[in-house]
């Protein structure tokens, strides 16, 4: 645990949030203004030469990110500054100005463009400027919204709203405009502005606070934030202590939760990988929580998921330390996750520990359902899973943490996803229509038995006292329901004719929400193949069982290294009648790759070599057969197997059919030899079998075999 990250030396951990991957820029001061482009995610630098400004950039959480972006001219003091996405426009506001400078940096030329004139009584006041896109102006002034293009050597106003701004709030990535626009400031209308070219769209307008409550409302209280792929409106309520969350659609705006935070005052939020970060300044700490770690009927929150605790203050430029009293006291928060301090001139990047977050969640479905919807989890939820069989997790919750598993792979099967990086084989027609096979009646039903008496022999094998015989009077099968998941991601958060998301969003530093996928291979590989010989057989087997059965109803086809597995263990462990069963009754889907693993097994279990021999025949594999039976040397059986597949071209090895009769009795290479030489004719063939004239009896024993059985007879009689 030492090594991971968010923990002590002695074990404890000491926080869930770190600062990580600083970046250095020079002291905010007379000479040096510090802006936050959250567009760009990208602290700008702007240094006052006297005729001149010197424009520089680095970007949060790359800490090599450095360089020029432009020098222009000094036209005053400088207020506010935005790029444009493609970095082609850069927007300035002046102190005490009511207009936009619009610098062109390929042409170094200046456009000068004022908001819509208010009349006598209502003036009209730039409040904030955006870029849409790359070639859209988004003012928000006091008397509405003005939406602008830049064309090549002019600016044209597309759109006009006219509404009274009392104030507003506005996601760069999401281009989502929320503005309050009565005199009850609790009172908002939505804009989006997608990535179409002049192009804007008007949604509902809705109250944030209820009829019969009045109390004003202030831009800090309200943040836009997409969640698992949905997008929101947070409305911090200092009153209620609580967090209000309203569901965004183009259609309605509904309120979908709230969540409890236990305390007042100052309030910053954030949502780093999907997770609701609240970051309390007066008291001096943070609290995460997960919208889908709750009941699927449940509409609050109660608790974060870990308890209260301050942000790390330690980082690792130049051993510098910043004290917790400092980090809530002069930090920024900016989303999704950037910190900036302008007086000490440093930025970070806001990161949560998932080592520590899975400490605090001792339910191991929980814990798993929680890792599965977050970025980077893949080793942790493999440590989670070997230690729940190191730990002999209960059957019932194995099968709920599989269900998670196989849910989110036939999710993934869908939509045609891959499931994981690594790349999976394809199969060929004659396994998909045999794992096909395993969806019907039949075995479903096998494996509700099946899956029974295993747990049953478990129950036995903890529970000596218990009648351990089959036919005895306190046998019984149980019923096994498949276990319903508390906390399913199958109750996930649906959008209602969402908006559009981050998929056409320009900006890659939130990426659409992913859920983490698991294939077969990964959970074999990283889970199953290293707890081999540290797991007892049995519950392992249990285990196995419990994995396939899940798959199973999903409609998943179960890969055939896990068919391996499970037999090695059952030949381990003696288990021959019980595989024996899943072999008959195809559980085990029937390949090749099993089929040999049978036949190299025929020493400690003989019947594999016939079960092996059957998964051929059902497979459609007639040459294979051939070559096993000859392979035994059993050259009769292997010509009488060929002559039963009438109508199918099979091809024959003539020099291995001789070879091994040769080796057996000389009657056998008698009738062989002259089974072949009665019905080849081409000069190859016979070129062949003249090579064996040499090996046939004598006249007086060739008299002898003449008057036993007949070839024909033979062949006709044995049976494969």
């Amino acid at each position: 645990k030492t090594h991971m990250e968010g923990v002590d030396q002695s074990g404890g951990y000491k926080y869930h949030l770190s600062l990580n991957a600083p970046i250095r820029f020079e002291k905010s001061s007379n000479e040096h203004k510090v802006f936050f482009d959250e567009a760009q995610k990208e602290v700008i630098i702007c240094s006052n030469l006297g005729t001149k400004y010197h424009l520089s950039r680095k970007k949060v959480g790359d800490s090599q990110s450095r360089g020029l972006i432009a020098e222009i001219p000094n036209i005053g003091p400088i207020h506010d500054i935005k790029f444009s996405c493609d970095r082609k426009y850069l927007g300035i506001k002046l102190d005490a100005s009511n207009c936009i400078d619009i610098y062109n940096i390929a042409s170094g030329t200046f456009t000068k463009q004022f908001c819509k004139p208010g009349d006598n009584k209502n003036k009209n006041n730039i409040l904030g400027y955006y870029w849409a896109n790359n070639s859209n102006l988004l003012f928000i002034t006091t008397n509405g919204i003005e939406f602008y293009e830049m064309m090549d050597n002019c600016i044209k106003l597309v759109s006009v709203f006219q509404i009274s701004v009392n104030w507003f709030v506005y996601s760069t990535t999401l281009r989502i405009l929320l503005v309050s626009t009565s005199a009850r400031s609790s009172v908002l209308q939505g804009f989006h502005f997608p990535l179409r070219k002049n192009t804007v769209m008007k949604l509902p307008k809705f109250d944030i606070l209820p009829p019969t409550v009045s109390f004003p409302v202030h831009p800090t209280d309200v943040v836009i934030a997409q969640i698992y792929s949905a997008l929101y409106c947070i409305h911090i309520n200092n009153r209620r202590k609580e967090l209000l969350i309203y569901h965004l659609s183009k259609d309605r705006v509904v309120p979908k939760l709230a969540i409890d935070m236990h305390t007042t005052g100052r309030v910053r939020l954030q949502v780093i990988d999907n997770l609701v970060v609240t970051h309390h300044l007066d008291q001096k700490i943070s609290m995460i929580f997960d919208i889908n770690l709750r009941e699927p009927s449940e509409n609050r929150i109660s608790f974060p998921v870990a308890g209260p605790l301050p942000i790390s203050p330690e980082f690792t430029y130049k051993n510098k330390t910043l004290s917790i009293s400092e980090l809530y006291s002069s930090c920024d928060f900016y989303h999704p996750s950037a910190v900036m301090n302008t007086t000490t001139g440093y930025a970070w990047k806001l990161q949560i520990s998932l080592a520590s977050l899975a400490s605090s969640l001792p339910d191991r479905l929980k814990l798993v359902d929680f890792l599965l919807r977050r970025e980077k989890s893949r080793p942790l939820v493999y440590e989670v899973l070997k230690t729940a069989f190191l730990e002999k997790e209960a059957l019932v919750s194995l099968s709920a943490i599989f269900d998670l598993l196989t849910h989110l792979l036939a999710k993934a099967s869908e939509r045609d996803i891959p499931p994981s990086r690594p790349t999976q084989t394809a199969a060929t027609a004659d396994q998909k229509k045999l794992e096909a096979d395993m969806t019907n009646t039949k075995t479903t039903l096998f494996w509700k038995r099946f899956i029974d008496n295993q747990e049953e022999d478990e129950e036995i094998e903890s529970n000596p006292e218990k009648d351990n015989s089959v036919g005895g009077a306190n046998y019984h099968i149980a019923g096994h329901p498949s276990p319903m998941m508390k906390y399913s991601s199958m109750s996930r958060l649906k959008t209602e004719s969402s908006l559009p998301s981050y998929s056409d969003s320009q900006s890659d530093s939130e990426p659409r929400h992913e859920e983490c996928y698991l294939s077969q291979r990964e959970l074999y590989l990283h889970v199953f193949l290293p707890i081999r010989h540290k797991v007892q057989p049995k519950y392992l087997i249990s285990s196995i069982l419990e994995f396939m059965k899940s798959l199973n109803f999903k409609n998943l086809p179960v890969k055939s290294y896990f068919y391996e597995y499970l037999i090695d263990l059952y030949i381990a462990t003696n288990q021959f009648f019980q595989l024996h069963q899943l072999l008959q009754h195809q559980v085990i889907t029937d390949s090749f790759h099993i089929a040999c693993q049978l036949l190299s097994l025929e020493k400690e279990f003989p019947a594999c070599f016939q079960l092996a021999l059957d998964m051929l025949k059902r497979l459609g594999s007639p040459e294979q057969i051939v070559e096993v039976l000859l392979a035994k040397g059993q050259a009769v059986l292997a010509l009488s197997f060929v002559r039963s597949q009438k109508g199918r071209n099979i091809k024959i090895e003539l020099h291995q059919f001789l070879e091994v009769a040769l080796k057996s009795d000389p009657t056998t290479f008698y009738s062989i030899f002259q089974f072949f030489d009665s019905r080849y004719t081409k000069a190859e063939e016979k070129r062949i079998l003249q090579d064996y004239v040499q090996y046939l009896p004598k006249k007086e024993e060739e008299e002898e075999t003449e008057n036993g059985v007949a070839p024909e007879v033979a062949f006709e009689n044995l049976k494969i």
